[in-house]
């Protein structure tokens, strides 16, 4: 009976032999105890129950892993009679299963989280299409965020992208990598709608409106606030993964990849990874999070761009003009 356990606890009897299996670890104590040592050691595979791709390469790993093993073992094959497993071969079993575990595991959350960084920057790239596409049909003028006012929000680029038809699909604004990112309720407000929300209720929209990204502010000129234009520059952050909450974690990564770094959108359509919130280029060394102060605030120059949260609302000096 004992040789028929670990098909037991991985499911792999049929229901007649699992029933069999069954009434005898109720009679006997000592068959009770060898399932648990097999559950105790199947263990490190049971905190990822998902069904996955495996990664490239992966089966041929693992069967050089076995033969391998087996030669360590000199487990040497018996011809002369039917092979039996014994309970000690099913713990070998179990050990090379949690040894191939150490293999498939890692590279499976590897591969994983390459393939939701992938899709995010798929996802920016659609949307930097459309913001340049924005940008041809209003003079080379990107979408205008206002200091104040009910439509003063980071997250606006997605209602008028996405109500203007240069973005038709609401999941590209969701990164793979973020909590949100099989919301079924995410909803992008039209503008006539924040405008005549009640102010909680716009405060929710704007919470939550730009998905998983943020859009940058505009920039101080000559004492005027003013949008950013399109100069197809290399080194502009256009669009990230959205930062943060507080002013005191402007130097923080976004959550959106679990701490590790954010997808960012510059304005000449190319997106790069950054592994903190610097961007390291010609003209400096720029956190795209806080402007050149370290605050969050508009750009201080045309070239300082500041991608806040969606809903954080700049502070500008008493003698700042709007244009």
């Amino acid at each position: 009976m004992r040789e028929h356990l670990l098909g037991y606890l991985i499911g792999a009897l049929d229901p007649d032999e699992a029933n069999l299996v069954e009434r005898h670890l109720k009679q006997d104590p000592g068959l009770q105890r060898d399932l648990e040592l097999l559950r105790v050691g199947l263990q490190p595979l049971e905190f990822d129950n998902g069904h996955y791709d495996p990664p490239p390469g992966l089966a041929e790993r693992t069967c050089r892993f076995v033969e391998m093993r087996r030669a360590s073992l000199n487990v040497e094959p018996q011809a002369a009679r039917a092979p039996r497993w014994g309970f000690q071969d099913m713990l070998i079993a179990a050990g090379i299963l949690m040894a191939a575990s150490m293999l498939f595991f890692p590279a499976l959350n590897q591969s994983r989280f390459q393939a939701q960084r992938r899709i995010c920057q798929d996802n920016l790239r659609r949307i930097g299409t459309a913001l340049v596409q924005y940008s041809m049909a209003h003079k080379n003028q990107f979408p205008y965020v206002p200091p104040t006012g009910k439509l003063a929000s980071a997250g606006l680029y997605a209602p008028i992208l996405f109500h203007s038809g240069y973005v038709t699909e609401k999941h590209r604004f969701l990164c793979p990598g973020c909590d949100r990112a099989d919301a079924n309720d995410f909803e992008i407000p039209t503008l006539d709608a924040l405008m005549a929300a009640s102010t909680p209720e716009r405060e929710q929209m704007q919470r939550v409106m730009g998905g998983s990204y943020s859009y940058t502010w505009g920039h101080l000129e000559n004492g005027a606030y003013v949008g950013t234009t399109n100069l197809g520059r290399h080194h502009f952050a256009l669009l990230s993964d959205a930062p943060c909450t507080t002013q005191a974690v402007v130097n923080t990564n976004s959550s959106n990849h679990a701490g590790s770094g954010q997808n960012v959108l510059f304005e000449d359509g190319h997106v790069q990874f950054l592994i903190t919130p610097e961007c390291h280029n010609d003209h400096g060394c720029d956190n795209i999070f806080a402007n050149d102060a370290g605050v969050l605030g508009p750009g201080l120059t045309a070239d300082d761009a500041v991608i806040p949260p969606a809903w954080v609302q700049p502070t500008f000096p008493a003698s700042t003009e709007v244009q």
